[in-house]
This record gives structure tokens, sequence and C-alpha cells, in this order.
């Protein structure tokens, strides 16, 4: 499968009076990555909020999956950063990656063999599956 795995044209959000994002447009293909990288304040996570339906943006359009965002969701995985996040917290590779399926199914009672399976998987394709433990 191949196409658009996130388009974004002329989008525009602002805080109150404070803009941060002005008519950004991009497009990533399906099976790329992405890295996002700027200063402190400078509209990285409200890009993210926004793709992931999480913010509406106040002009232009979102197309995640070839859906909206908020339709797109279920399909997506986020792991958020965390500033407070403590550097000598054991957790391994594997663990973050299972991060990633939080929401898609179960509530209670950890993840799923496909949970596993699927982060497994990931993990092969990027080529970090040497680090899971």
């Amino acid at each position: 499968m191949t196409g658009k795995a996130i388009e974004i044209e002329d989008v525009s959000f602002s805080y109150g009076d404070i803009p941060v994002l002005d008519h950004v447009s991009l497009e990533v293909p399906q099976l790329e990555f992405l890295g996002i990288v700027g200063p402190n304040a400078g509209g990285k996570s409200t890009l993210l909020k926004i793709i992931l339906g999480l913010l509406r943006p106040q002009q232009g359009k979102v197309r995640v999956l070839g859906s909206t965002p908020r339709r797109a969701r279920r399909n997506l995985g986020y792991v958020p950063q965390y500033p407070a996040f403590a550097r000598d917290f054991p957790v391994t590779v594997e663990q973050v990656v299972l991060m990633g399926r939080l929401g898609q199914g179960r509530i209670i009672g950890g993840y799923s063999r496909r949970d596993r399976e699927i982060a497994r998987r990931v993990m092969i394709e990027t080529e970090i599956d040497n680090l899971a433990q």
C-alpha cells in the first residue's frame, strides 16, 4: 500500500492572539519517517496534536491515512514526551513501542498477544528488534 500517510494543506492555528502555525503544508508518504524539529514553542506539539485530531486547525485541511484525523485515530499510535520522565527509570524499547498500542482495544489487563505481535513486527521492520530487551 502506497500513498500519503499525512496530508496537511494551508494549516494555521493560534492560541488566542498568538499564532503558532501559519499556512503550513506538507505531505508524508506512507512507509516514510518524519522528524519534526524546531525551537521551544515553535509549534511542533501543536502540529502533532492537529495530526492526531486532538486540536482542530483554524484554517486548512488535514488528512491522515486518507481520512480525517479523528477517524484515523484508531490506526495511530502516539507516545507523548514527558519532561519529568526519570532517565534512570527501567523501561525497555519493547515497552516504549507497546505504549503506541494504548487505547487500541483493552482498557484493563495489559497488552494482548496481538499487541505484542504487532510491536515485534514493527521493531523488526524498523530494525530495532535487537534493542527490545
